[in-house]
Formats: structure tokens, C-alpha cells, sequence
């Protein structure tokens, strides 16, 4: 286990602390509370993937990379704008009120979800390989005869563009919070 391994499991132990106290405390405004909690849950998430990773628990069981829970936070990454401004707005306007009306604010989870479908049904076999791409940071060498390398380009062609919208949209959020 490496040292970004030991970090994120202490962040995943304070995730597993705030998330509940920010959901039930009593004492403040529990609507906001209550997007920070859920902002809070999905950076555990984030740290959760990162652990999974980092420990090497993916390379030892690759049934967990086909758990897909790499790709379903970066679809849930989506979601962190949108809590971010409600939790800011609830804070700033004691009159707000979360409507049906507002959950449009979190199409881009769906959408981002949707997209990644693909890699959700790849096999595992490619999702090792795009984790190993991630470790080494260049090309990996695919055994003779592997026929997954366009399921691998494609794989990584939906990750650079779902990073690059995410950026986008993130920036979007940070400036209609501000």
C-alpha cells in the first residue's frame, strides 16, 4: 500500500464521519447541510476509486474494475457544480426552496452516465489495461492476439472528453456560485 492508498483511506474514514453528521445535525440549516453531505459523499467516492487503485485491490481482484465505480464517479463528478450552488444559494437565501423545477441542474449526471455506458459493458480485460495506462502513464504493450485495443481507444476517448466538459462545467458552477 502506498502512501496516496494510506491518505485516501483516512479521507474515506472523515467521509464516512461528516457525511451523516452534515446529513442529521440539528442545530443549523438542514437543507444546506443536506448538499454539502451529498457533496461530501461523492468526493468519498472519488476517494474510494483513488483507494481502490492506489491499494492495488484492482490489479489483485479485477472483478472490482468491472464494478464500474471509476466510471460512476466520474459520471457523479457532474453533480458536484450543482450541489456546490444549491448549498451556496440555501446559505445565502433563507427563502430557497429545492423545486422539481431545479433538478434539471442535474441532466449533465445523466447525460455523463449515458456516455459511459460503453465502458460500464467493456470487458474487464480493458478496464485493466486503461488502469494500467493510468499507472504508467504511457502506452501499455496489449498480450499477442488481444483484440481489445479499440474498445481501449474508446474507452479513452469518452474519459479525455468527459474530463474535458467536467472542467467546463465545473467552471460554469464556480462562477454562478460566486
Amino acid at each position: 500500500m502506498d502512501i496516496v492508498a494510506l491518505g485516501t483511506l483516512i479521507g474515506l474514514s472523515l467521509t464516512v464521519f461528516v457525511a451523516p453528521l452534515l446529513w442529521f445535525l440539528p442545530q443549523s440549516d438542514a437543507r444546506a447541510n443536506r448538499f454539502l453531505a451529498l457533496f461530501v459523499l461523492i468526493a468519498g467516492l472519488s476517494l474510494l476509486q483513488t483507494f481502490l487503485l492506489h491499494s492495488g485491490l484492482v490489479f489483485r481482484y479485477p472483478g472490482l474494475s468491472s464494478l464500474g465505480l471509476s466510471s460512476l464517479g466520474k459520471s457523479c463528478y457532474f453533480a458536484l457544480g450543482p450541489l456546490l450552488y444549491f448549498y451556496t444559494k440555501a446559505q445565502s437565501d433563507r427563502r430557497f426552496v429545492f423545486l422539481s423545477r431545479d433538478a434539471w441542474h442535474f441532466l449533465p449526471v445523466l447525460i455523463s452516465f449515458a456516455a459511459y455506458l460503453p465502458v460500464y459493458f467493456a470487458s474487464p480485460a480493458v478496464k485493466l489495461q486503461a488502469q494500467k495506462l493510468y499507472f504508467s502513464g504511457t502506452a501499455t504493450t496489449a498480450p499477442d492476439g488481444w483484440g481489445g485495443l479499440e474498445e481501449l481507444a474508446m474507452f479513452l476517448t469518452i474519459h479525455l472528453i468527459q474530463y474535458i466538459v467536467l472542467m467546463l462545467h465545473l467552471a460554469v458552477y464556480a462562477v454562478l456560485t460566486l
